[in-house]
């Protein structure tokens, strides 16, 4: 598989790891990425709808 990596602010990474025990990040950061993808593709084929709707209108 495989890896991504990221920079996060300090604050930001000490509050990460605060968390590290009680979050599963690695399968968080996994199904936040599914989900956005999932979210840009039902964008997209929205804006091919609107398109298509307004060349046919």
């Amino acid at each position: 598989m495989p890896v991504v990596s990221f920079r996060l602010p300090k604050e930001l990474y000490e509050e990460y790891l605060k968390l590290k025990k009680t979050v599963n990040w690695p399968e968080y950061l996994r199904q936040a990425v599914v989900k956005e993808i999932e979210r840009q593709k039902r964008l997209k084929a929205m804006e091919k709808m609107d398109e298509s709707r307004r060349r046919t209108a």
